[in-house]
């Protein structure tokens, strides 16, 4: 639905919210309402939907490596926050100051997958152009770029950021996906472009995995998703 466009905006809300009441002990869930929420416009009820995921993450010790992914999501919607409506910085720095997450000032990428089946392990990998290759055994690229904590707990998050200017294109993307009783997964990887100043801009790729130990190619990224994207 995300990719069919703007006239679809109201169904991915309603899509997403929906998956939260059925569950809503999964993080990974309300950082999916949060920028579904925050691409039309909600940049306050975004913050307030990872907010909730943060304080899931933090209560069972399955999905607290979570957390980090959850906390550098909150800068840079506050950052599209803070472009959006300068006013309220005040109030958007104290709600970052509460939840201890800081604010995202610098440029950077990020690679975001997530899943929806509690049986399932995915694994994300990141290669560059150079050869270099980041996956849960090797987490950093010597181009720059570090992965995630590994999520095997289910309803997971996997996140590969790079700060600053990303240098290493094409960066080459794949899912291992290991499941524990379930034949099939489905899930999303997310490309996010943050340009230091408050502007985002997304790349989505959903798939789905029918093979159990398969790996799913997620194509390239050979520039950055400004260079082809629209500004969110």
């Amino acid at each position: 639905l995300e990719r069919l466009g703007e006239p679809y905006t109201w169904l991915v809300i309603d899509s997403y919210g929906r998956a939260i009441e059925q569950r809503h002990e999964d993080p990974a869930g309300y950082r999916l309402f949060a920028f579904a929420l925050l691409r039309a416009g909600y940049f306050k009820e975004a913050f307030e939907s990872l907010v909730d995921g943060l304080a899931w993450a933090r209560s069972d010790p399955k999905t607290r490596a979570l957390e980090p992914v959850l906390l550098a999501d909150l800068g840079l919607v506050a950052a599209a926050w803070i472009r959006r409506w300068p006013e309220q910085e005040g109030y958007v720095q104290e709600a970052l100051r509460v939840h201890e997450a800081e604010l995202a000032t610098q440029p950077s990428l990020r690679f975001v997958l997530s899943w929806d089946s509690e049986l399932a392990d995915l694994d994300l990998h990141v290669r560059d152009g150079l050869g270099w290759h980041a996956f849960y055994r090797n987490k950093s690229l010597a181009s720059g770029g570090r992965l995630s904590d590994d999520m095997n707990a289910g309803y997971g998050l996997e996140a590969f950021t790079i700060d600053g200017a990303a240098s290493a294109f094409p960066y080459r993307v794949e899912v291992g996906y290991y499941a524990r009783g379930g034949t099939q997964g489905a899930g999303k990887l997310e490309i996010i472009e943050h340009d230091g100043q408050g502007q985002l801009y997304f790349d989505e790729r959903p798939f789905v995995v029918l093979k159990q130990r398969a790996h799913v190619d997620l194509g390239t990224l050979s520039a950055l998703p400004s260079q082809a994207a629209t500004s969110r």
